[in-house]
């Protein structure tokens, strides 16, 4: 049965972070292969999937990509910094906080009752905005944060930063002890979503909010200190993943690594991963550099 409209129809297997990405992350990186999650000893060539979806949602999902993708994505990688955009973004992050939900809640083994119910507001009504049934997200409202390689070096910052802010991927629950903020947290190549779950503190977050209209540029917004370290943390978590590959995935990596340097050692230097490797070095040094032992 079909997660989001109820049919009986035979499911796909849908990316839980969209099939461009993915492809873009292989294209621009020294190896043609991809690592990514807890298991870092897997190499992989593509993004996860799950059967969630019939083959008229997993259209629905695809149009909306393609929009990020062509106006959104790809310009932004190549460096414009100004766009304008209509409902589709709304979906189109509405249609990843969906996906993000369902595959988390796989990972999440500590869910409390009450973080579950939460959830199943914010999925329940989500759907419903997805499939048309209702306008707007209401108070379930998306904000979305643009990054990249960084021109300063940040101060107490993550010495994996621009390579998490350019390069990596990631979804989580941010949550408080007693819920009384919960986020929803989606991370692509160089942007950073969030999605409201329960909220006490809107306000700060209405500089990123996704309208229906508008346009996306760069602000100047204002994050609590908690948030600040928040993404710093899951910008170390990096590190810590990639440290953690046994020698046997260190050694098949570096022989990819050496293998592409005597296929194309210009393309390899020149990659997207390499540049934000040597951002990262040279603004905090051996700090930045994995496997230090």
């Amino acid at each position: 049965m079909c997660k989001l409209c109820g049919s009986s129809a035979p499911l796909r297997k849908s990316h839980i972070i969209p099939k461009f990405i993915g492809r873009w992350m292989k294209e621009t990186s020294a190896t043609p292969y991809l690592r990514y999650g807890e298991d870092m000893d897997k190499r992989r060539q593509d993004l996860v999937t799950m059967e969630l979806l019939c083959a008229d949602c997993e259209e629905r999902f695809s149009a909306w990509e393609t929009k990020f993708a062509n106006e959104i994505f790809y310009p932004s990688v190549a460096g414009k910094t100004v766009f304008k955009y209509k409902s589709w973004l709304l979906k189109f992050a509405a249609s990843l906080t969906w996906r993000a939900i369902h595959f988390q809640r796989l990972h999440e083994s500590e869910d409390s009752q009450a973080l579950e119910l939460i959830l199943d507001e914010v999925e329940n009504h989500l759907s419903q905005f997805l499939l048309d049934k209702k306008k707007h997200v209401d108070a379930y409202t998306h904000h979305i944060y643009p990054v990249g390689e960084l021109s300063a070096p940040v101060e107490q910052g993550s010495p994996m930063l621009n390579r998490y802010f350019a390069r990596t991927i990631d979804i989580d629950f941010l949550r408080n002890d007693d819920l009384s903020e919960v986020l929803v947290y989606v991370k692509i190549p160089m942007f950073m979503i969030f999605a409201v779950g329960k909220s006490k503190y809107r306000k700060w977050l209405e500089t990123s909010r996704i309208k229906k209209s508008s346009t996306l540029q760069p602000k100047h917004h204002i994050l609590e200190e908690s948030m600040f370290d928040y993404i710093m943390g899951r910008a170390d978590r990096t590190g810590e993943l990639l440290n953690s590959m046994s020698p046997k995935s260190r050694a098949a990596a570096d022989k990819a690594f050496r293998k592409a340097l005597e296929k194309d050692a210009r393309k390899v230097a020149d990659s997207e991963l390499m540049q934000a490797m040597r951002r990262d070095f040279e603004f905090y040094g051996k700090d930045a550099v994995v496997y230090r032992d």
